[in-house]
């Protein structure tokens, strides 16, 4: 794959700047990013995805990158498949930092961590730092297959689901 390197999405506040899927479809993909790019300072709200030949992420949909993504509010995204909130898979450590993740839904967690051994062959190890997942129709955290996760001081309460789901 061919990595897109130093993208930087910059945001002045996470309370004032919003990027708005208006219910269309996911809010941002990002697909082969490095670890010399970043993205932060956001609201990433509204997005909403019905998967046809993917699995989910109404947030964020997040492949086979390695970026930075700090500061960041991830409000009311919906999907009918996973990761309402962010969808990560096909390889990659991604690093979230400072992140609030609430009024979502989705199956298999708001925040899913997909190894598909049988597609992508690829572990994803993100790293979640200060993160509070709340508030969501789901379950709080999943890592399927070879998916694992890192969770550094993070807060995972009030979802109408399992907390943490570890298959």
């Amino acid at each position: 794959a061919t990595y897109k390197t130093g993208v930087q999405l910059i945001g002045e506040d996470s309370e004032i700047t919003i990027i708005n899927g208006g219910g269309i479809d996911r809010v941002l993909q990002i697909i082969n990013v490095d670890e010399t790019s970043s993205i932060r300072g956001f609201t990433i709200t509204e997005g909403f995805h019905v998967p046809t030949n993917d699995l989910g992420g109404a947030g964020l949909y997040i492949i086979n990158s390695d970026l930075l993504l700090e500061d960041l509010r991830i409000l009311n995204n919906h999907t009918t498949g996973l990761g309402g909130g962010i969808f990560i898979a096909g390889g990659g450590t991604s690093k979230f930092k400072n992140i609030l993740v609430s009024e979502n839904s989705g199956g298999w967690g708001i925040i899913n961590v997909y190894g598909w051994e049988s597609g992508w062959n690829e572990s994803e190890h993100p790293v979640f730092e200060n993160v509070t997942i709340s508030g969501n129709v789901g379950d709080g955290i999943g890592a399927w297959y070879s998916g694992q996760a890192s969770l550094i001081n993070c807060i995972i309460y009030d979802n109408d689901g399992t907390g943490i789901i570890l298959p």
